[in-house]
């Protein structure tokens, strides 16, 4: 299954600094889109109309045998942050376990996670000045886990990297199996 993975070029570090921005990103276009809901639900319920020659009668009554069953599916919204940063975070340890093949990388890993972990205290730092705007602060709100993250984008960034490390040293140092049997003549 992880053999079509190629980390020995340059796509692995790539993808692991495009996985570092996009945790980064990800989250706050999520939370556009979760405030522009929210918004938008609360502009219809404002709403006052009549709807004659309908079993409705009002607007209100439609919109919440409509559109509003699909606006309260918001939290799916905050649940999709979370499986993203996740499922990047996943694929960021599993990169690094492949990298445990060639010992160069495990090399690449480490200077990586330390240039990775200056530039997170750059990015958390600039998260921190976005949450000062009060706009920004309550379109956050709702995604605890990811502001948890985001304040503490250093220490999330230095433990996945750490991570990744050890799993690619551990790659490195476990015995391969299915070798010929002349390999193993001392």
């Amino acid at each position: 299954m992880l053999e079509s993975l190629n980390p020995n070029n340059k796509s692995a570090v790539s993808f692991l600094i495009i996985a570092m921005f996009a945790i980064f990103l990800s989250g706050i276009f999520l939370a556009i889109v979760y405030f522009g809901v929210a918004t938008f639900q609360t502009g219809l319920e404002g709403v006052s109309c009549d709807l004659p020659g309908t079993t409705y009668g009002d607007c209100q009554t439609w919109f919440g045998d409509t559109i509003y069953k699909l606006l309260n599916l918001k939290p799916i919204i905050i649940l999709f942050s979370y499986l993203f940063i996740f499922s990047l975070v996943f694929a960021m340890v599993l990169l690094g376990y492949k990298n445990g093949e060639n010992p160069v990388m495990i090399g690449v890993i480490f200077i990586i996670t330390a240039v990775f972990t200056y530039f997170g205290l750059e990015i958390s730092n600039i998260y921190r000045g976005m949450l000062t705007s009060e706009y920004f602060y309550q379109m956050m709100t709702p995604f605890t886990i990811y502001n948890k993250i985001m304040l503490n984008f250093p220490w999330f960034i230095a433990f996945v990297g750490l991570a990744s490390l050890t799993l690619s040293i551990v790659n490195y140092q476990r015995a391969r199996v299915n070798t010929p049997t002349s390999d193993l003549n001392y």
